[in-house]
């Protein structure tokens, strides 16, 4: 990506939970771009709704996952 003069970008909430996600064909890739974005001195910048989904989504039971114990 080489958009140059940003001062702020919104991150949006697949990418933080790709960059977040181990398991992730995509968290390598998430994780260098906002450190890149971070590195040149961009603020990144998140909405309350972002993080209401990223919680949702990084909390919730995988596929086939119960939340009852065994």
């Amino acid at each position: 990506m080489a958009t140059t003069g940003v001062d702020r970008l919104f991150v949006d909430t697949n990418i933080l939970v790709y960059a977040t996600n181990e398991g992730s064909a995509w968290q390598a890739i998430a994780e260098q771009t906002l450190e890149t974005w971070r590195r040149g001195g961009t603020q990144l910048c998140v909405s309350v709704q972002v993080l209401r989904e990223y919680l949702a989504v990084t909390t919730r039971p995988a596929p086939g996952q119960t939340s009852e114990p065994d």
